[in-house]
């Protein structure tokens, strides 16, 4: 499952939106809708945190995968997508009063991506 998942991450990690891999994907993992968006957001997390897939790559396929998680319109994504989802958005840009120094990937992405993998709150 892992290939298949990082398979679609490549795709994804492109800046397009590959439905068409995604719905492959989905139906070749088994899973249903909910449950195979919250494993490739698993698995995109995971990479993240690890140092395989940098900030931009992991954004890229977030973006993505919430694109493909409201097709048809009546799905929509599941907790755990959406919170690794919002973890990536919080790292996209500095915050009022943040020093331009330091990277909103690290300050917001990093620690709601740990505490999301870890089973508690990504707030």
């Amino acid at each position: 499952m892992d290939s298949l998942l990082d398979g679609l991450i490549g795709e994804c990690s492109a800046l397009m939106v590959p439905m068409e891999e995604l719905a492959r994907g989905s139906e070749a993992s088994g899973l249903g809708h909910e449950a195979f968006c919250d494993a490739l957001a698993k698995r995109i997390a995971h990479r993240y945190l690890d140092g395989s897939l940098d900030f931009d790559a992991a954004d890229a396929a977030i973006n993505n995968l919430h694109c493909f998680a409201f097709r048809p319109p009546e799905f929509e994504p599941g907790p755990y997508m959406w919170s690794v989802y919002h973890a990536f958005d919080a790292g996209e840009y500095l915050r009022p009063g943040d020093s331009p120094d330091i990277s909103p990937a690290d300050r917001y992405t990093r620690p709601q991506l740990l505490a999301i993998v870890a089973g508690g709150s990504p707030e």
